[in-house]
């Protein structure tokens, strides 16, 4: 059994101190039916050659400049095929199960179309310093609270993707993936997995920490522009639900349920 294939890309631009194991934690989980796929920005700082060993091992990799984050990742989806997607920024890393159990999920239940893990960090040495689960929906969202749903961990099938337009905005320099969120939202129910599927590396060049009030910004222009499209009327009253995939031990099995928000 090979699992859903799952297209994963990665956009990178001078991350030499972190690059190498970001792909280590794709590549090293063996999952059969991966396409992995790499667009580094044309750094100078060495990266792009530790890249170029694992080309072999890649679906596509180029080494070239570009116009920013956004049309990184849309350069990278432009060669997925996978049923599944999702994308890791060069300084971050999945853990060794993680595309078994997104596969599992996806093939238990197929009316799930995107989820998130446990939200977890990783410091600057590649050590997890924490976690915790953290629950979003669209009701938080358009009350603003969107802090934060961990992109690492989010995975979606391509029919979502396509139906949300099949793009990146590429006018958002920060939060491209909140923004996504906001076209993902109005589609589908947003479920929440009970496991650690990766993690987000402290470090002191991360770019939203140093940012955070565009990053703001931007969330508050892409949670306007979907309040914006939105039918008040088609929104059921369900604040306080999240839908949650744990793991029954006992059972061997993915169970669905509600969380509700104290």
């Amino acid at each position: 059994m090979t699992g859903l294939k799952i297209s994963i890309v990665t956009p990178s631009f001078n991350q030499a101190g972190f690059i190498e194991e970001t792909i280590q934690s794709v590549l090293g989980q063996n999952y059969p039916n991966l396409e992995y796929i790499v667009i580094d920005g044309g750094s100078m700082d060495g990266s792009a050659e530790i890249i170029r060993r694992y080309a072999p091992h890649l679906r596509h990799f180029v080494s070239e400049p570009d116009s920013g984050h956004g049309n990184a990742l849309n350069k990278g989806f432009a060669h997925a095929t996978g049923e599944i997607m999702g994308w890791l920024n060069s300084d971050d890393k999945y853990l060794p199960w993680t595309f078994r159990t997104v596969s599992e999920i996806f093939e238990q239940f197929p009316d799930v179309n995107w989820i998130t893990g446990t939200t977890a960090w990783w410091n600057d040495k590649g050590a997890m310093t924490g976690a915790r689960n953290v629950y979003k929906n669209i009701h938080d969202y358009l009350r603003g609270d969107f802090r934060w749903i961990q992109q690492e961990s989010v995975f979606w099938r391509r029919t979502l993707w396509e139906r949300a337009g099949g793009y990146v905005d590429e006018s958002y320099k920060l939060m491209v993936d909140g923004e996504l969120w906001t076209r993902f939202f109005p589609l589908d129910e947003f479920w929440h997995a009970h496991c650690i599927l990766s993690g987000y590396r402290v470090h002191k060049a991360n770019r939203a920490a140093s940012r955070m009030n565009e990053c703001i910004d931007e969330m508050q222009r892409a949670i306007y522009a979907m309040r914006a499209k939105l039918d008040p009327a088609s929104l059921e009253a369900k604040e306080k639900d999240y839908p949650v995939l744990a793991y029954d031990a006992a059972a061997s099995a993915w169970r669905k349920h509600i969380a509700k928000r104290e």
